[in-house]
């Protein structure tokens, strides 16, 4: 809800795509994590975690204004409050995810 909110905050194109590109690298790093954990857990119970696994499609490159716009002061501002966001609740989800695997609610063996 937060990253939604802080989308709608931010009227500004370039600054949204940097919140878009900042919620693209976070998903990344944790899918990346993942595949091997994913890839066993499907050869174990026969189900196809395609997803988790990596097999997902490649992101669109990014546009070329994207690339080389230049940000004034207030911009360069937005644009890290909002990478700070993300990557803090990215942070704090790894940290909930850590913590539900070693309490091992699920029981897993």
């Amino acid at each position: 809800m937060r990253l939604t909110a802080l989308a709608a905050e931010h009227r500004d194109p370039l600054t949204r795509l940097w919140l878009l590109r900042a919620l693209h690298t976070t998903t990344e790093v944790i899918l990346d994590g993942s595949a091997v954990l994913a890839a066993e857990a499907a050869s174990g119970t026969g189900l196809r975690l395609d997803f988790l696994a990596g097999r997902r499609l490649p992101a669109p490159p990014a546009p070329a204004p994207f690339a080389g716009s230049a940000m004034d002061a207030s911009r360069r501002e937005d644009a890290m409050g909002l990478l700070t966001t993300v990557f803090d609740q990215a942070d704090d989800h790894l940290d909930l995810t850590l913590d539900v695997a070693l309490s091992n609610e699920f029981r897993i063996p």
